[in-house]
């Protein structure tokens, strides 16, 4: 993994700085467009390669999973990977201009670090503290950064220009990016894992999304956005909830 100097990194947060105090000015991004598809080209090539891996390899290495692991072991993986991502949302929702949410960030990294074992159980939850997953996308979304087109990556899956931009973003604003010893590589590892309990989970909509569809690639696109438009105006709807648009035809 790649280290970065103090210089550089002091430089990049004044830049977030200086974007965040512009930000605050803006309204919230639109919602992207379900029609316009501007990669719709190079998109479906990447879909067709994903769909394949999916198919024979991660689909069945997630199922495999489900069936080896017991529920209570995949939680476990899944709380240690929320926790670890705490200190970025954390960081991320004062960006947004939400201390409140800031704070209950903190809150429940320092509950369950010391009463969850590190984050392996969640009893800040219980204490109505639930995880609230936020990252770079959400920043720019509020600061009024347009989503971009949809760009599906072969083997990264679906996501925004703005997205996918966030997402490199989100990799060296992490805490746990500096973190030394092997621990970033472990957490790592973990949150690879914890991917395959997500595919685990959501098997049957994305079987009837991928497998069933008469146009799985703007099923997916359609779904895709919709739950993302759905989780940054505040909802939170699952992927299992979103329809098919062609499950009528």
């Amino acid at each position: 993994m790649r280290r970065t100097k103090a210089s550089d990194i002091a430089r990049a947060l004044a830049l977030i700085c200086l974007s965040a105090a512009a930000g605050c000015a803006t309204r919230p991004a639109p919602p992207p467009s379900l029609e316009d598809d501007p990669l719709e080209a190079q998109n479906r090539a990447a879909h067709d390669l994903n769909v394949a891996l999916d198919s024979s390899l991660y689909g069945p290495a997630a199922r495999a999973y489900g069936a080896a692991v017991p529920e209570p072991a995949r939680n476990g993986v899944t709380n240690l990977v929320n926790h670890s991502r705490l200190p970025h949302g954390a960081i991320q929702s004062l960006l947004q201009g939400r201390p409140v949410r800031t704070l209950e960030n903190s809150m429940r990294f320092a509950i369950n670090t010391v009463f969850g074992f590190g984050g392996l159980l969640d009893p800040a939850k219980e204490m109505g503290l639930p995880f609230r997953e936020t990252n770079v996308d959400e920043t720019l979304h509020v600061w009024g950064v347009p989503a971009g087109g949809y760009w599906e990556l072969p083997v990264g899956g679906p996501g925004t220009q703005r997205d996918w931009m966030g997402y490199a973003v989100d990799i060296v604003t992490d805490p746990v990016f500096y973190l030394t010893g092997g621990a970033s590589y472990a957490i790592a590892g973990l949150r690879g894992v914890d991917l395959l309990h997500d595919r685990y989970k959501l098997d049957p909509a994305i079987e009837a999304l991928l497998y069933e569809s008469a146009d799985s690639y703007t099923s997916q696109r359609i779904s895709y956005l919709q739950n993302m438009t759905s989780r940054l105006q505040g909802g939170g709807t699952a992927l299992e909830t979103l329809e098919d648009p062609y499950a009528d035809q």
